[in-house]
């Protein structure tokens, strides 16, 4: 395995790319890779569960998964990195306008 520098959320060395706004399996949007996040191993796994135990994973709508992941995932890095927090409650609130156009 290749490192791709430090992971995001712990001081291990990355070992593999994190897609953050994937949407849903099964449909043919292709991952973009450069929308992804260094992580190591451990916080990968723990990422995915974190997604699953927040319902991240049971979205039907491929949009809804794909904007309600990019700000999960950029709210654990604003956590870190303050400097990210206002650009985090923006989207918060685009997330929550494409929420409410899906459900109509």
């Amino acid at each position: 395995m290749t490192t791709l520098g430090p992971c995001v959320y712990c001081p291990r060395p990355a070992k593999e790319a994190h897609h953050f706004t994937a949407a849903l399996a099964g449909h043919d949007e292709r991952l973009d890779p450069r929308a992804t996040i260094p992580l190591c191993l451990r916080c990968h796994k723990a990422e995915h569960a974190a997604w699953r135990a927040v319902g991240l994973d049971s979205f039907d709508h491929p949009l809804l998964a794909r904007t309600f992941r990019v700000t999960w995932t950029l709210g654990r890095l604003a956590a870190l990195h303050h400097e990210l927090q206002a650009v985090h409650r923006v989207l918060v609130v685009i997330r929550d306008d494409v929420a409410e156009l899906v459900a109509r």
